[in-house]
């Protein structure tokens, strides 16, 4: 089965702390047997993102996942075309992610769990508002950033899901670095 979607719209302040006159992507992703497979494009004009002004970006991403049964081992791969003087000289501007994860919480099913794990390296411009923000993140805008994150999942009760995720990033270009540790509650209705 394939799938098609994309979107259109205004990033406001309100909505995420971002600005963006205009917002707009694709994607398009199917299954092969156990492979996962997924394509995007997003685009953002007039970002305005906290801690940095770009005119333009464009985020091209490809991307597969193989499920093993319990197992899931990822990999993406993102490109920018972000070229403005809110970016450090020299930085790159592609990157990807290497991602593992072991089954997962089932929020409908009390006791369940899972781990994961990923590996950064993005360069500027391949993200616009991650969910690590967080310590130097003001640079990480500016440069990109690589290291590691890992995290565990577990269901209390029918509907709710505890995560704690750790973080350890550093700046591609400063060295800048930042430990994060995230933890949350989702209770779904």
């Amino acid at each position: 089965m394939v799938k098609i979607s994309g979107y259109w719209g205004q990033i406001t302040e309100q909505d995420s702390g971002y600005m963006a006159d205009k917002a707009y992507g694709a994607s398009l992703s199917g299954k092969i047997g156990r492979l996962d497979l997924a394509a995007g494009y997003d685009r953002f004009e007039d970002l305005d993102a906290g801690f940095t002004k770009i005119s333009n970006n464009a985020v091209w991403n490809a991307g597969a996942n193989y499920n093993f049964g319990d197992f899931i081992l990822g990999a993406m791969y993102l490109n920018s075309d972000i070229s403005d003087k809110a970016v450090e000289k020299g930085a790159d501007t592609d990157g990807f992610v290497i991602s593992a994860a072991y089954k997962g919480a089932k929020v409908a099913k009390q006791g369940t769990w899972g781990l994961w794990g990923n590996y950064y390296d993005q360069g500027a411009g391949t993200f616009i508002a991650h969910t690590m923000k967080a310590g130097d993140w003001g640079y990480f805008t500016k440069e990109g950033f690589k290291g590691y994150g890992v995290g565990i999942n577990y269901t209390l009760a029918k509907n709710m899901v505890y995560n704690l995720d750790y973080y350890d990033l550093e700046g591609k270009e400063s060295g800048r670095d930042s430990q994060i540790i995230w933890n949350r509650l989702q209770v779904a209705f």
